[in-house]
């Protein structure tokens, strides 16, 4: 069987999510202030999650990749697991301490922008609603397509 571009590029999206994530965990000290309102040992327990869903969900992509039933079946867990931990994964308070850390001005985390329309946007919780969406619709967007029968005929 071949595989299709529809197939394809599903790979390829799971693959630069895992990179883009990725990006965070290769940073531990990044990730224990960003998440520092919450006790030490769940801080610890995040990041080792973290890093197992990354390596699984690879796994996963490329088990998709070569057309393997059991990683469409490994990565259509993980995107239900990645939509019902959304509140553990953004917590908006880990977005305030982002822009603390990657800013040099810890005032930034109170920048306020205003757009076209002269209304006030916060960045932090502007980003917790653009990743939070993102992260919804994609896992979401992933799960149709690969419970979908056609879809499913092409894996052995």
């Amino acid at each position: 069987m071949t595989r299709s571009f529809g197939i394809s590029f599903c790979v390829i999206l799971i693959f630069i999510n895992c990179l883009w994530c990725l990006r965070y965990l290769l940073d531990a000290q990044y990730y224990w202030y960003a998440f520092q309102y919450l006790p030490p040992s769940l801080i610890m327990l995040r990041f080792i999650l973290s890093w197992l869903g990354r390596i699984l969900l690879i796994t996963a992509g490329i088990g998709i990749w070569q057309l393997k039933d059991w990683g469409r079946k490994l990565a259509i867990i993980l995107f239900i697991m990645n939509i019902l931990t959304l509140p553990w994964k953004h917590a908006l308070i880990s977005f305030g301490y982002s822009y603390k850390y990657f800013h040099t001005h810890p005032e930034l985390i109170e920048l306020m922008v205003k757009n076209t329309t002269g209304i006030k946007i916060n960045l932090a919780l502007l980003s917790f609603v653009f990743l939070t969406s993102w992260d919804f619709l994609l896992n979401a967007t992933l799960i149709l397509f690969f419970t979908q029968k056609k879809i499913k005929e092409k894996f052995h």
